[in-house]
């Protein structure tokens, strides 16, 4: 459908937007494709930390136009700018009267501009809901609380990820009625059909982490976990802050030779480690992880995933002995024996392989817009 035909508009306003990838930006990339499949002008207005001048504009890869602006101030991993904020405002004011407006949780800004938006125009309004802001400090916590509830108030629906986060959300925010699960899309257009198998004819079990290294990961349990453990090899793709306390972990205890950093952070460094592993392992320990979008990742290459059991979307998306295991968070001694009964256990490994490859085609993009068109078609009436 070419795009100036269309009549309908939705504008998202996003933290940042690919090509930065995580999972908020995955998600709002996937429903700008999925609006643009059913007919809508799409526009993105987000901040983006890399660009050197104050405001861009570009078309993304299904035909969306993406607004940047370069944040002019970051306190921890809230961006802010002034001309970000004005003109958000200015597009809400100006746009149709049927136009939608998508915001993405955790952002106190965005909600801040959905509630001063209202004051002038009344748009149909939608927020993603990923995430609490966990763990930050108290103030920002504090203002993000005021900022999401009244946007609650003001909203026609909120999106959820899973039905984990919509059922404890609903209970916190009191928004039964507004609420509605939608789940994020396999990123991977094709699912491989190799079950992985024989594994007890190799040297090496290889475990692989892919993530950012911060707190809420839970990597320092993982790596705990493999002390006794022998003839393993932990491969941990990604960067972040806590590399230089992981790296004093490792040596600690004397891990150094069971554990790699893969220093070539790209897409086919990725791919290539996820076809070389033999599981993958995500031990996020709060409900920060609200989905795990690299467990599909995983899936779609038939490795068993071990994740751990969290009041998010994270134990939905790989199910405990169906495609992978799940344990309790914090706990070493239990990721450790769960390495060590894929590790040991052919049969059992070759089941959730088996589960793994099923598992990742329930998420396939098709299944999924077929539910988020319904949802825009009911948003419509």
């Amino acid at each position: 459908m070419n795009k100036c035909l269309n009549s309908k508009e939705i504008i998202m306003l996003c933290r940042v937007y690919p090509p930065h990838r995580g999972g908020v930006e995955m998600v709002a990339e996937q429903h700008a494709q999925f609006f643009f499949k059913s007919g809508y002008n799409v526009k993105i207005i987000c901040m983006d930390p890399a660009q050197k001048t104050n405001y861009m504009q570009r078309v993304g890869k299904y035909n969306e136009t993406i607004y940047s602006f370069k944040p002019t101030l970051k306190i921890q991993s809230v961006l802010l700018s002034f001309l970000y904020f004005f003109f958000s405002i200015s597009q809400v004011i100006k746009s149709q009267r049927d136009a939608i407006i998508e915001i993405h949780h955790p952002s106190p800004l965005d909600s801040l501009i959905l509630c001063i938006s209202k004051i002038f125009v009344n748009r149909r309004s939608i927020i993603v809901f990923h995430a609490n802001i966990y763990g930050k400090n108290k103030i920002l916590e504090f203002i993000s609380n005021i900022a999401i509830n009244l946007s609650f108030k003001i909203c026609k629906y909120v999106i959820f990820t899973s039905d984990n986060l919509r059922v404890n959300s609903e209970l916190k925010y009191r928004i039964k009625e507004k609420s509605i699960s939608i789940s994020i899309a396999n990123p991977y257009a094709k699912v491989t059909n190799m079950v992985r198998k024989n594994i007890q004819n190799k040297n090496i079990f290889k475990i692989l982490f892919i993530g950012r290294l911060v707190p809420y990961k839970g990597l320092k349990y993982l790596i705990e976990a493999l002390k006794g453990i022998n003839n393993i090899e932990l491969n941990i793709f990604g960067n972040g802050s806590e590399i230089n306390i992981l790296k004093k972990e490792i040596e600690k205890n004397s891990l150094e030779k069971k554990i790699n950093f893969c220093a070539e952070l790209s897409e086919e460094n990725k791919k290539r480690m996820l076809e070389n592993a033999d599981c993958l392992v995500l031990p996020s320990i709060n409900e920060a992880e609200a989905f795990g979008i690299v467990q599909l990742e995983a899936l779609s290459h038939g490795l068993p995933v071990i994740n751990t059991y969290l009041q998010t979307g994270v134990p939905e998306v790989s199910i405990h002995m169906i495609s992978g295991l799940t344990v309790p968070p914090s706990d070493s001694l239990a990721i450790k024996l769960a390495i060590e009964s894929l590790k040991n256990n052919e049969e059992l490994y070759q089941q959730l392989s088996e589960g793994a490859l099923s598992r990742a085609k329930e998420f396939a993009s098709e299944k999924i817009y077929e539910s988020f068109n319904r949802f825009v078609l009911n948003l419509e009436k």
